[in-house]
C-alpha cells in the first residue's frame, strides 16, 4: 500500500497554514505544535498534507472556510469547532505521534509474517495510513454535521459521565459512519492499484481485513476503553459500540461499491472472524497487556445490548439529512450522475 501521498508541504507552508488558523481562534487556542528539529518530522508533514487536503475538500459540503491546525497536546484526541463562519479540525500532536510511533516506525510490523509481502514495511505504511485516514474523516464528519455542539467544540472527554447526550452520541457514530464509507473507497482504489481491474473477491477482503485491524488497535488505545462496558453515559460511545457501527459500515458500503461489477458480494462474517483472529496475533505487538482478549470478552458477553444499542443511535441517523452519512451519500450519487 502506498503512503498517503508524496508531494508533502514543507515546515514552512506547515507554519504558516497554523498560523493562520490559531490567529482566527478569538485567542481561544493560541499555542499549536512546533517540529522543526523532530526525528519524526517527515512522517508529521506526510501526514499533515494529507489532513490539510482533506479539509480543503470540504467545499463539496458548501463549507468554505475551514481550517486545520496541530495542538500542541499530548494525548490521543482531536476536536471539531466552529466559530462564528469558521471552520476548525485541531488535531492533538499527541495523535500524530502515536501513529508516527505506533505503526510507521513499530520494528514489530517490519516483515510481519501475517501479510506476507515484497515490502517489509507493507502493514507498517497500510496501517499507519488507515490511523490517519480514520482520525481526519471522523473529525471532518463533524464539520459536514454542521450541528449546534460545534460551537462549544467536539472532542472525547470521558471523565464526566452526566456529560451524556445521546445526540452526542448519534453524532459521535454518525461521523464513525461517514469516516468508515470514505475509506471504503480507499480499500476500493487500493485493491485495484495493488491487485489490478482483475482483482479476487478474496483480495479485496484481505484489504478490508488489513483496514479493520487498525482501527480496533486505534479505538484500544483510547481512555474509554479503560472502562466497562457502557452506554447511556459519557460524551462517546464505549469503543466497543464504535467498533461494531464503523466495521458494519466499511463492509456494508464495499458490497454497495460492488453491486455495479459484476462481482460477488464479499463475505462480511469471514472479515470480521479473520480481523479478529489476526489481531489477536498482533496484540502484543502493540500493547504490553492482554486489553484485546479483555476487550473481546466483554465484547461477546454484551454482543445483545451493543447491537441494540447501536440500533437505537441509528434510528437517530437514518433518514435524518442532517447527519452526515446522508450527505456524504447525496454527494457520491451526485458525482455518479457526472
Amino acid at each position: 500500500m502506498k503512503a498517503i501521498r508524496n508531494d508533502n508541504l514543507s515546515y514552512e507552508e506547515y507554519l504558516a497554514i497554523n498560523k493562520e488558523t490559531v490567529s482566527l481562534l478569538n485567542s481561544k487556542e493560541m499555542d499549536f505544535f512546533e517540529f522543526e528539529f523532530a526525528t519524526n518530522k517527515d512522517h508529521f508533514l506526510q501526514i499533515f498534507t494529507f489532513y490539510h487536503k482533506v479539509i480543503k475538500s470540504l467545499h463539496y459540503y458548501k463549507i468554505f472556510s475551514a481550517h486545520l491546525y496541530i495542538r500542541n497536546n499530548f494525548s490521543i484526541n482531536a476536536r471539531a469547532t466552529k466559530i462564528g463562519e469558521n471552520y476548525f479540525v485541531g488535531v492533538n500532536m499527541g495523535t500524530l505521534r502515536w501513529i508516527v510511533e505506533t505503526f510507521y516506525l513499530n520494528e514489530k510490523l517490519i516483515n510481519n509474517p501475517i501479510c506476507p509481502n515484497p515490502n517489509p514495511y507493507y502493514l507498517n505504511v497500510s496501517f499507519g495510513t488507515v490511523a490517519a485516514m480514520f482520525t481526519i474523516y471522523h473529525e471532518a464528519g463533524h464539520l459536514v454535521q454542521k450541528s449546534e455542539f460545534l460551537k462549544s467544540g467536539l472532542y472525547e472527554n470521558n471523565t464526566n459521565k452526566e456529560q451524556f447526550s445521546i445526540e452526542r452520541h448519534a453524532l459521535e457514530i454518525d461521523a464513525d459512519m461517514f469516516a468508515a464509507q470514505t475509506v471504503a473507497n480507499h480499500v476500493f482504489r487500493n485493491t485495484k492499484g495493488t491487485h489490478g481491474e482483475n482483482y479476487t473477491t478474496m483480495q479485496l477482503e484481505n484489504i478490508l481485513i488489513e483496514f479493520i485491524i487498525p482501527f480496533i488497535i486505534y479505538l484500544l488505545s483510547f481512555e474509554g476503553n479503560k472502562q466497562k462496558i457502557y452506554f447511556e453515559e459519557n460524551s462517546h460511545p464505549h469503543p466497543a459500540i464504535r467498533l461494531h457501527a464503523f466495521t458494519l459500515r466499511l463492509l456494508s458500503h464495499t458490497n454497495n461499491l460492488i453491486e455495479n461489477t459484476n462481482r460477488p458480494q464479499i463475505n462480511s462474517q469471514r472479515c470480521i472472524s479473520m480481523a479478529s483472529l489476526e489481531m489477536s496475533k498482533l496484540q502484543n505487538t502493540f500493547f504490553n497487556d492482554n486489553r484485546y482478549e479483555i476487550f473481546q470478552s466483554e465484547t461477546l458477553s454484551y454482543t445483545n445490548e451493543i447491537i441494540q444499542y447501536k440500533s437505537k443511535i441509528e434510528n437517530l441517523i437514518i433518514n435524518n439529512p442532517t447527519r452526515a452519512v446522508n450527505k456524504w451519500y447525496d454527494l457520491f450519487n451526485s458525482f455518479k450522475k457526472i
